[in-house]
């Protein structure tokens, strides 16, 4: 038997097998279409052009492939939130169930560092991006930071440019969660270079159980950020900017951001987005991890909190299942 398969004029056969959708169900249906057209593309030209168009190809089938590796984290992360609305909670000692009234605490370390992969792939696929556009433009910059400042100085004669700065206008709240703003440093690099999530952590996930079948679920909440609401805001905003990225300069239509809806729910609510300044609201507890135990906080929150909770019952959606209605997205933070 020859294990050659490089013999000339030998006939082989192949056999050519992908196991998952690229984006790993976290993209909406325009953006999806989008990210398989501009797959399509790639591959029906790579063989039939030149070496500089062969070049480009591959430059954006680059920036695809950081935004699946995005995609992945996105994906950890959503299952990490549907976790929570399990009869059975992570790490939930045998023959523990709570009741009416009870309080559970997770520290759910494993979020946390898949929360903080999900802003490294997110930052490393905004790099990706902006090396791919300056490259269009006779540039080698890697830093999205700055991708703004060379747009502005070939917008006046390029609309590629000019439709590009558009899009990061409209994905601006990436501000402070990846890129560094005035005065302060983006979360990101607080978490790459002087403290971890779970080392941030100002509440851990909190579920209370309110009884009638229902519990109140708190976000965990590090460094001033909570976990899971921000996770979604990336999970619209980062494949808004790279696809429409490559898309621009490879000749395609951009999509606006309100075709990218989100594909699972958040089933937490952010504690200290319902403060009650009068203190004359219904008191609920939230707990923060320490190296030695956890200590507890009791704060007055706005009655409509309670109007957060969900089903105990209920699983929420799979990711494959489609989009989460966003007025539900907005009112969970």
């Amino acid at each position: 038997m020859s294990y050659d398969f490089n013999k000339q004029g030998t006939k082989y056969s192949c056999l050519a097998a992908r196991s998952a959708r690229e984006d790993y169900g976290t993209l909406s249906d325009r953006p999806f279409e989008l990210l398989e057209q501009l797959r399509g593309m790639l591959g029906a030209e790579y063989s039939k052009v030149d070496e500089s168009r062969q070049r480009l190809l591959l430059d954006a089938a680059g920036c695809l492939d950081r935004l699946k590796a995005f995609c992945l984290q996105v994906r950890r992360v959503a299952d990490h939130a549907q976790a929570l609305t399990r009869s059975r909670l992570p790490d939930q000692p045998n023959g523990s169930t709570p009741g009416p009234s009870h309080m559970i605490l997770l520290a759910a370390d494993e979020a946390c560092f898949d929360f903080e992969s999900l802003l490294f792939h997110a930052r490393a696929a905004l790099d990706r991006v902006t090396l791919f556009i300056s490259r269009r433009h006779g540039q080698s910059s890697d830093r999205f930071s700055r991708l703004q400042r060379t747009l502005r100085s070939f917008s006046p004669r390029d609309p590629r440019a000019q439709q590009m700065i558009g899009v990061l206008d409209a994905a601006s709240q990436i501000g402070g969660l990846l890129t560094d703003e005035e005065g302060s440093k983006a979360l990101r690099s607080l978490v790459a270079h002087r403290c971890s999530v779970p080392e941030g952590r100002q509440i851990a996930f909190t579920i209370h159980f309110l009884g009638e079948n229902r519990r109140l679920i708190f976000d965990c909440e590090a460094l001033g950020r909570p976990l899971l609401a921000s996770a979604q805001q990336l999970n619209r905003d980062i494949p808004f900017v790279v696809l429409n990225g490559v898309a621009i300069y490879m000749g395609l239509p951009a999509l606006s951001r309100d075709d990218f809806h989100l594909t699972w729910q958040n089933p937490t609510c952010v504690f200290s987005d319902h403060l009650d300044g009068s203190g004359q609201g219904p008191k609920f507890s939230v707990g923060s991890m320490y190296p030695d135990g956890f200590t507890i906080k009791t704060k007055a929150l706005r009655p409509s909190v309670r109007d957060q909770s969900i089903e105990e019952t209920s699983g929420l959606q799979q990711l494959e299942q489609g989009a989460a209605p966003d007025a539900q997205k907005d009112a969970r933070g």
